[in-house]
């Protein structure tokens, strides 16, 4: 019997990750323990390969990126990584004045910090490789500068945060992607040779994603939940796609839209923002609740976004070229 699996997760918005990422997510409610009690090769392919995933993804992604590109990933990567810092201390400063702690319509500050913090570089990525140029995914690097726990830590004002910035991380971030970008300029075969594992990294990004997410505290938030996923949209809309790829950018805005998702990650730092103070330790399992099903919303409303952008900007440039001709 022949099934057309690739054909079908090729139907559906970013479905390379977000097939897996379900299938994951399912798996994992309802067997939470089943990897990690494995343990070996299949923990680390299914369960524990994050960022061994996402390093080969960049790595294999910088290689297709020649030198001459770096000027451009500079400038457009710049952009939005202002734009997201404007959206951190400037909407996470006005969230604190206006709400405090417990927020409002029951979404405390403790949800709401981190998930304004964070994009979803998992997402970005594969989206890039669907609708994107490699450069793209350079773009990437600059705002996710900012989408590390201290800038969470910073904006809710703990002790010490100033303090606690992980510089390394960054460092983390960049050294795979130049390093492919180095092999590939500097040998084109090693660009056919490393090429196909993007599109193999997205189907495992997808897995170990998934793997991190369990449904039932992610659906316990709720109304809430759904709220909070809506606001953070909004607001990274108005910022990443519309003043950023739109005003300042001139581009179609799918890049725009592809940082308008949270990731997983942003559920580890309610927990950080109220160590130190019992008072707060209250907060922390509902906002957890709350980033997962925000991380779930965002991510889907985010890659169905990107698809009709791209697919609207081809039938204008298609539009376009008949009447030139």
């Amino acid at each position: 019997m022949k099934l057309n699996i690739m054909k079908t997760m090729h139907k559906i918005p970013s479905g390379l990750l977000i097939i897996p990422l379900l299938i994951s997510a399912v798996f994992n409610t309802l067997f939470p323990t089943f990897w990690t009690t494995l343990g070996g090769p299949s923990e680390g392919l299914f369960k524990s390969g994050t960022y061994c995933v996402i390093g080969l993804m960049l790595f294999s992604s910088g290689a297709t990126v020649s030198f001459s590109k770096i000027g451009k990933i500079l400038k457009y990567g710049a952009t939005y990584a202002i734009f997201k810092l404007l959206i951190i201390f400037g909407i996470g400063t006005l969230f604190l004045r206006f709400f405090g702690v417990d927020g409002i319509w029951g979404i405390s500050a403790f949800a709401f910090i981190p998930a304004i913090c964070y994009m979803n570089p998992g997402l970005f990525i594969s989206l890039a490789q669907q609708y994107g140029e490699p450069e793209d995914i350079g773009m990437m690097l600059l705002p996710q500068l900012f989408c590390m726990s201290v800038w969470s830590i910073l904006v809710f004002n703990l002790s010490g945060g100033s303090d606690a910035v992980n510089w390394m991380s960054a460092i983390n971030v960049l050294i795979p992607f130049f390093l492919g970008m180095l092999l590939g300029n500097l040998d084109p075969e090693f660009i056919k040779f490393i090429k196909p594992a993007s599109t193999i990294c997205l189907v495992l990004m997808g897995f170990v994603f998934g793997a991190a997410i369990n449904l039932k505290t992610a659906f316990h938030a709720g109304i809430r939940g759904i709220i909070l996923a809506l606001v953070i949209f909004v607001i990274n809309l108005v910022f990443m796609y519309f003043l950023a790829d739109k005003v300042i950018l001139k581009r179609p805005g799918w890049v725009g839209a592809g940082l308008c998702a949270t990731t997983g990650v942003a559920c580890v730092d309610p927990s950080l923002m109220a160590a130190g103070n019992e008072a707060y330790t209250a907060y922390v399992p509902e906002a957890v609740s709350l980033l997962a099903l925000t991380f779930l919303i965002t991510t889907l409303i985010s890659a169905v976004m990107c698809r009709v952008i791209s697919n609207k900007s081809k039938s204008t440039e298609a539009d376009g070229n008949k009447e030139a001709a």
